[in-house]
């Protein structure tokens, strides 16, 4: 948001990019966690995910209404509230000031005025792994990266590159081309395993 107030992460995001900007070389994202870890005395907690960590969660999609209040529109909110009383969907309010009017914003679907479990219950529904196998490169970025192998040193750490793109090159072209079709944007990250 801009004009956003200062918070305490930001200090901690300040550490890190401190201990980054000291290394002119950062090679494999082991190198990456070593330093976010070790940014200040003590350390931060550093959680490695896996492919099978991040969920598609685009499939609640179908199980909500998308219809906004008029005057609440979700990315103008600033306070979100989650209430038990309101299981239908969420309150908003467009600033942070506690007198501002509050929006309910139902996401329940069907016209019934009081919430039905039957209908609307998100914690029933089962999100299945966003990927399902390491996403491709391009046979143009592999040739590139092969190139650069032999500019890193130690040739250990080369290893770690050499790795992905075996995996990369014995990769199927069909599920290459499927990927690559597809629309979603984070389709084309590159996959560290």
């Amino acid at each position: 948001m801009p004009g956003h107030s200062f918070m305490p992460c930001d200090r901690h995001f300040g550490n890190i990019e401190q201990k980054l900007r000291k290394h002119a070389t950062i090679i494999t994202k082991h190198d990456y966690v070593h330093l976010i870890k070790y940014a200040i005395h003590g350390g931060f907690p550093v959680v490695e995910m896996k492919r099978e960590d991040f969920l598609d969660v685009w499939v609640l999609q179908n199980y909500i209404t998308k219809c906004e209040e008029p005057g609440a529109v979700f990315s103008q909110g600033r306070v979100f509230q989650f209430d038990a009383a309101y299981k239908m969907g969420y309150k908003i309010r467009l600033t942070y000031a506690e007198d501002a009017p509050t929006h309910t914003c139902k996401l329940q679907k069907s016209k019934a005025r009081i919430y039905k479990e039957d209908i609307f219950s998100l914690h029933t529904v089962d999100l299945v792994p966003k990927y399902t196998a390491p996403i491709p490169l391009t046979a143009e970025k592999i040739k590139d990266l092969r190139s650069l192998l032999e500019h890193i040193a130690p040739r250990s750490k080369g290893k770690y590159f050499e790795d992905i793109l075996c995996q990369q090159e014995s990769a199927s072209s069909g599920l290459h081309d499927q990927l690559l079709d597809e629309d979603d944007p984070e389709d084309h990250l590159l996959e560290f395993d």
